[in-house]
């Protein structure tokens, strides 16, 4: 199966604002980040710190990164946060955790199966290189949803209607 993304495999939806609670990391640069990526869902997942989040309105892992900046040499940085939805307002008790508000948003959206390790960086790789006229990306919050079972993660990419 080729994967990669073009608005040909991508459908659009709106969402309201929602929470979601979790843990942060900032990725300073793209060389750093597929290790502290990986760092951070181990620490996530097989460590079991994500079982800790309190108030969870959706039992379904979201990863989100925001927080985009671009650098003088045109690499860029972001923030991301793996956790759950969280009931609107509730606040985590525990130190590890943040909890954000996600504003309502446009997205364009792609549901991917299989091997989410090596499957994830290409579809990402893929989201950057699409040149504006295509994407209109907004750089808000982007979303990886995944199903409870782990057998599908959704991409959704924020964008400018």
């Amino acid at each position: 199966m080729i994967y990669g993304f073009g608005l040909c495999d991508m459908q659009e939806f709106y969402h309201d604002g929602f929470q979601v609670s979790g843990y942060l990391v900032n990725i300073p640069n793209q060389a750093l980040a597929q290790e502290i990526i990986q760092k951070a869902w181990h620490k996530c997942m097989k460590e079991g710190l994500i079982r800790q989040i309190e108030n969870v309105d959706n039992p379904s892992v979201h990863a989100v990164y925001y927080n985009y900046k671009k650098l003088a040499n045109g690499d860029f940085g972001y923030d991301m946060l793996i956790g759950y939805a969280t009931k609107i307002g509730s606040v985590q008790s525990k130190a590890e955790f943040v909890d954000i508000s996600i504003p309502e948003q446009n997205y364009m959206y792609k549901e991917i199966s299989g091997d989410f390790q090596s499957i994830l960086k290409t579809e990402w790789d893929s989201i950057n290189s699409l040149p504006k006229s295509e994407l209109n990306r907004s750089y808000g919050y982007d979303l990886e949803m995944y199903s409870e079972d782990y057998k599908t993660c959704t991409i959704a990419v924020a964008v400018i209607k």
